[in-house]
């Protein structure tokens, strides 16, 4: 169970990045 916990909000970290990253560039 945490691990699939820690691998969604891993997920969801790495979405987020992206997301300010194209935010940024644009």
């Amino acid at each position: 169970m945490t691990l699939i916990i820690e691998l969604l909000l891993k997920f969801w970290i790495l979405k987020a990045i992206r997301a300010f990253g194209e935010l940024g560039s644009s």
